[in-house]
């Protein structure tokens, strides 16, 4: 049975480890992503697709999963590139060290909420900004606007 794990950017989902390798790709690339950007129609779908078959390509080279991941957390890995495929196995060989599958997903689900967070948070934290404060009273109407014009006028 293959283990799943809940995806950092779409909590409702769960991947095996070669795409939770692929979003944790894109997160180093792109930071905080979009609910369910990867599915067809959104804007990670067609770069998911592509990580995908380099993940599994990697793999034909008999690289593990847990040894991807272990690389792509360490040195940030924003891309798989075709040309240093065989320079990414003599750095897993020679350099690898075992890589904690939970702590990985833990990594990146923390690195993601945290990174929602200050997206989010960026207009309101900039100096100079002011945020307009909620009025407790209701909106005058016409009428109120008639009614207190014709008392200035008594």
């Amino acid at each position: 049975m293959i283990k799943k794990y809940a995806s950092p950017s779409t909590p409702k989902v769960s991947h095996d480890l070669d795409n939770f390798v692929v979003e944790a790709i894109l997160i180093n690339r792109h930071g905080a992503l979009t609910e369910g950007g990867w599915r067809k129609g959104g804007p990670f779908a067609k770069e998911w697709g592509q990580l995908l078959t380099k993940v599994k390509r990697v793999k034909k080279l008999g690289v593990n999963t847990q040894q991807l991941a272990w690389l792509v957390q360490f040195y940030k890995i924003i891309d798989l590139d075709y040309k240093e495929f065989g320079l990414l196995r003599w750095k897993i060989k020679q350099y690898f060290k075992w890589c904690n599958v939970d702590k990985f997903v833990a990594y990146y689900t923390a690195l993601h909420t945290t990174l929602v967070g200050q997206r989010s948070s960026y207009v309101e934290d900039t100096t100079g900004y002011k945020v307009k404060a909620a009025s407790s009273k209701r909106k005058k109407t016409l009428s109120d606007i008639l009614r207190e014009l014709e008392s200035e006028d008594n």
